[in-house]
């Protein structure tokens, strides 16, 4: 699947402002599609903004439909935001183990702590079980 490339930069100064949600990723291998659409919008970032990552989904999703036929029934005239539902409710589907959201400005130690102590099937720090 290609993605959305025009947007793919971010600032980390103005893109993950203080106390914003971060998508942090474990390094696990990706085990379902969005997993690996995920990594591949990361790259080789372990962290990235939640907001921005949602855009990206929505961009890959919208450029999906757009070469499954979605040109036909005029996706085009709404754009990538007809997919933002459907960007968060694919990010809720992230396993733990692959990634999970946490605060930006937060002590780093301590999440890496609680990482440590992940108990699969026990939830991830910053989800529920």
């Amino acid at each position: 699947m290609k993605l959305w490339n025009r947007s793919t930069k971010f600032d980390s100064k103005q893109d993950c402002p203080e106390r914003q949600a971060l998508m942090k990723l474990t390094g696990e291998p990706p085990c379902s599609a969005v997993e690996e659409m995920v990594k591949k919008i990361a790259r080789n970032r372990p962290e990235l903004p939640l907001p921005w990552l949602e855009k990206q989904v929505c961009h890959a999703l919208y450029a999906e439909e757009l070469r499954r036929g979605g040109y036909v029934v005029d996706v085009g005239l709404v754009g990538p935001d007809l997919f933002s539902q459907d960007a968060a409710r694919l990010l809720e589907e992230i396993r733990p183990e692959f990634g999970y959201v946490c605060q930006a400005g937060g002590a780093t130690n301590g999440e890496e702590k609680r990482k440590a102590e992940f108990v699969p099937g026990a939830g991830a720090p910053g989800r529920p079980a």
